[in-house]
């Protein structure tokens, strides 16, 4: 689904068939505290002369599909004879032009479902996003009774205001819900559309990449947070008064999301924030070390981790690749079922510790079917291997086994999953 959703003002675990099961989650960021989040980052990020002081928020984590939040607002919709002005706007922000008017569909709810059921249908690979699930089971990241899927949809169904699909070149809008899009969702939106138009998002930046969903997420967050950059600049241009507006559809936007029924794990709305927020402050670096050149450099050439998006230098002096981990083979009798990079974005969203994210050097994730048994292996390379494993122990499930051998921490866990 390599559309570009937006759910709720832009402030979008551990896989790409983890990238297709968890690219989604970009669209779950109908939760009111991300939205919030986001616009804290944004106020403290581009002060204005009459600055509101909002206290930044401690980032968080990954995923891969260009998804953008769309919010509800306290202002109208803005009609479609808007949507050249945003266009312009978008355009001289984003130093780019998209060559002719973006197309827009309006869509009613039953319109997006059958839109989404198009989008994952192209995306499916059932045993792939099964075997994702089985790893955030055995990663204590998701409860018996929770399964990935129903949270995903569940949450692309109740929150997405609007959505860019490079395969049509046309930018949806959802009408008739509380859940709308802003100027600055469809804005960020039309971003993407000039991304698309100048990279080819489809065959580059969100390639597939099965086996490196660290490498995936990293790129997602080049696309999302550049445009989320824009977006904030664009709010800025307007004032305290339009980021108040945009801020009070947000705070509108809590009020709905219980009657949603949406809950989404903690881990969650922590990875779904990764690619708007710390993504827009990895752009913000590269725009100010090289300007549009080093943001086109970004698209054709994304960061190998990201660790590189949390630590922009990294990218910025060519010193990205991850250090090489191996994973065990599997045991005699059983199939490998999931074989990827899990990425310091990963570690930030499971264990809510930056500090510990960042002595990420290396990683992969693996899960192994026996019939109705599953077993996970992680193996992560740190600069601080002792804190990591303990920050782990903490974390997994009591029948996980955490062991370090030098650089190298490993975890391990098996259970009868369904």
């Amino acid at each position: 689904m390599a559309a570009m959703t937006t759910p709720i003002h832009e402030p979008d675990t551990p896989h790409n068939d983890r990238a297709q099961a968890l690219r989604a989650l970009g669209a779950l960021v109908g939760v009111a505290a991300l939205v919030v989040a986001m616009l804290g980052v944004l106020v403290w990020q581009y002060p204005s002369p009459a600055r509101s002081r909002v206290a930044q928020p401690a980032g968080t984590t990954s995923t891969t599909v260009a998804t953008t939040a769309a919010a509800s607002t306290t202002s109208a919709m803005p009609d479609d004879s808007r949507v050249p002005a945003i266009q312009a706007d978008a355009e001289r922000l984003r130093a780019a032009t998209l060559g002719a008017p973006v197309a827009v569909e309006h869509l009613d709810r039953g319109g997006l479902k059958q839109l989404l059921d198009r989008l994952i249908a192209e995306d499916d690979n059932p045993a792939q996003a099964k075997a994702t699930d089985d790893a955030l089971h055995l990663l204590g990241l998701l409860t018996p009774a929770q399964d990935l899927e129903t949270i995903t949809r569940a949450g692309l169904d109740a929150q997405i205001a609007g959505l860019y699909d490079p395969k049509t070149d046309k930018l949806y809008v959802v009408d008739g819900t509380k859940v709308q899009a802003t100027q600055s969702t469809l804005l960020h939106e039309i971003v993407h559309a000039v991304q698309d138009k100048r990279y080819d998002l489809e065959g580059t930046i969100f390639k597939s990449r099965p086996t490196d969903a660290d490498g995936q997420s990293a790129a997602q967050a080049v696309a999302e947070g550049d445009a989320t950059e824009v977006q904030m600049r664009y709010i800025q241009e307007g004032g305290l008064g339009v980021a108040l507006d945009e801020l009070g559809g947000s705070i509108g936007l809590i009020s709905e999301a219980p009657r949603s029924g949406l809950t989404m794990p903690d881990f969650l709305q922590r990875g779904a924030t990764f690619p708007y927020i710390t993504g827009s402050e990895f752009i913000a670096a590269v725009r100010k070390k090289g300007g549009e050149k080093a943001v086109d450099r970004a698209f054709r050439n994304p960061p190998k981790s990201t660790l590189a998006i949390m630590k922009p230098g990294i990218w910025l002096t060519g010193h990205d690749t991850p250090t090489a981990v191996t994973l065990p083979r599997p045991t005699t009798g059983a199939t490998r079922t999931l074989s990827t990079t899990f990425g310091a974005a990963d570690l930030w969203a499971m264990l809510n510790d930056r500090t510990l994210a960042e002595s990420w050097r290396g990683g992969r994730l693996a899960v192994d079917r026996t019939g109705a048994r599953a077993a996970m292996t992680l193996v992560i390379a740190s600069v601080r291997p002792l804190d990591l494993a303990a920050g782990l122990r903490k974390l997994l499930p009591p029948t996980a086994r955490v062991t370090v051998t030098g650089a190298i921490v490993t975890a391990t866990n098996a259970a009868t999953l369904t």
